[in-house]
């Protein structure tokens, strides 16, 4: 994680910081400081957004975001060598949102088993801040290793995916932010202007 944290500019270094802490302007912690803030989500209104929320919310427009996210993640795996039906189980992992683990996604009999239940200890938040599982870097080196490519070691892939994890998370962190402070017209937010539409 430091290594991969030296490779963001400062101002996304704090950001990772502020995330991981829980500190990163949620609602749930902005309303504790200021009355007028009310405890909701900008994109979907849910109540109670806290910093779990920022990748789990379902307002469409986000929740289209997520996924290309998710291809892109899956497309940069399979890119850089990583084997398809493994790409494919972190993919359909992801697009679970939390609420499946990876064990679960496999029959009984996967060589990938143990894999999964370490991905599962680590667990789904974690994952997206660029934690990865060892017996994933332990599957993928052998792999990397048959293909004598000195420039994509084992060390730069996991530094790599777990750049574009924290990449992933960071974009859904931009864009409700997109949609919790700009003010296009009347001095409303996107998100204000939506609820009066609804109305």
């Amino acid at each position: 994680m430091p290594k991969v944290m030296k490779g963001f500019p400062k101002s996304f270094q704090d950001w990772i910081t502020r995330h991981i802490s829980d500190f990163n302007g949620c609602n749930r912690y902005l309303s504790r400081w200021k009355p007028s803030v009310k405890n909701v989500c900008p994109s979907c209104g849910c109540s109670n957004e806290d910093t779990k929320h920022i990748t789990r919310c379902r307002e469409p427009t986000r929740t289209s975001l997520y996924h290309e996210g998710i291809d892109d993640i899956k497309n940069w795996m399979i890119t850089n060598h990583t084997p398809s039906h493994l790409a494919q189980l972190f993919s359909t992992y992801l697009s679970g949102r939390g609420e499946t683990t990876m064990e679960s996604l496999l029959p009984h009999t996967s060589s990938l088993i143990t894999l999964a239940q370490a991905q599962d200890l680590i667990g789904f938040d974690n994952l997206l801040l660029g934690r990865l599982p060892k017996l994933l870097i332990t599957n993928m080196e052998p792999i990397l290793a048959s293909r004598n490519n000195r420039k994509l070691t084992i060390h730069r892939w996991a530094q790599e995916l777990s750049r574009q994890l924290l990449l992933f998370t960071h974009r859904q962190w931009s864009y409700r932010n997109s949609t919790a402070h700009y003010k296009p017209s009347e001095g409303k937010t996107v998100a204000e202007h939506e609820l009066v539409d609804e109305q």
